[in-house]
């Protein structure tokens, strides 16, 4: 629309004019212009001018597009919302074609997610594990909600989607962040209970992802559990 008004009113001068002969579709871009109006340089110029305005245009939704087909750049800003470190890269090899297979197929959804996630906030709510024979409850599950501007909670619907595009680490990374500064409100307060948090499989297998959360939870592993989700065997913080 921006290229077809300039060029209406130029022609309107009557700076250009038009010969009849006609000249094939498939004549070069610019030679196509010259012979056109019998070697007018004015209209090879102003050509030129509307192909560099059409890609200052274009410009910069190309780029954003671009952006929106990269695992890395989704990674990037879903740590940056949350706050994690980059230093955890995501999965390469196979996880890697899956993101980019994922972010081909479905990209704006990731990216739908995210802005989800950076709109409202995560949050941690405990499930409680009661001991019956004791009569006391004494140990908890860290359960990951999403709390809506409206008050509603809704369960990690998302989580599926942001494993296929290889950001699991991520979401792990930050709810062992929370948990481990929950239990160190609840120690000032005098309770000590034992919390169980659930890990991707992919997060587990990741030296570089373990080595972080290891490093964030240094003190407070006597308090958790590590699970691996899927598995039957729940892995104590005390034997690791």
């Amino acid at each position: 629309m921006v290229n077809l008004s300039i060029s209406y009113l130029v022609v309107s001068t009557g700076l250009i004019a038009f010969n009849t002969d006609l000249v094939p579709w498939t004549t070069p871009v610019l030679v196509n212009a010259y012979l056109s109006t019998d070697g007018n340089l004015l209209a090879v110029a102003l050509q030129v001018a509307l192909l560099a305005l059409g890609v200052a245009i274009y410009a910069p939704f190309v780029r954003h597009y671009t952006r929106t087909q990269s695992s890395t750049a989704a990674y990037e800003v879903l740590a940056e919302e949350l706050n994690i470190s980059t230093g955890i890269q995501a999965k390469q090899g196979i996880k890697f074609h899956e993101a980019q297979k994922f972010l081909v197929n479905s990209h704006m959804r990731t990216y739908d997610i995210i802005e989800l996630i950076s709109a409202n906030k995560l949050k941690l709510y405990y499930q409680p594990k009661i001991n019956v024979k004791q009569g006391k409850c004494d140990r908890f599950e860290a359960l990951l909600r999403l709390e809506m501007q409206d008050g509603s909670v809704l369960g990690p619907y998302f989580l599926e989607d942001i494993e296929q595009a290889g950001l699991a680490s991520i979401i792990d990374l930050w709810v062992c962040r929370e948990a481990c500064s929950d239990i160190t409100q609840w120690e000032l307060d005098g309770f000590n209970p034992n919390v169980s948090v659930n890990l991707h499989p992919d997060t587990l297998k990741d030296k570089a992802a373990m080595k972080e959360i290891v490093k964030m939870l240094s003190g407070k592993i006597s308090a958790l559990k590590l699970s691996n989700e899927g598995s039957p065997n729940i892995k104590s913080w005390k034997k690791i």
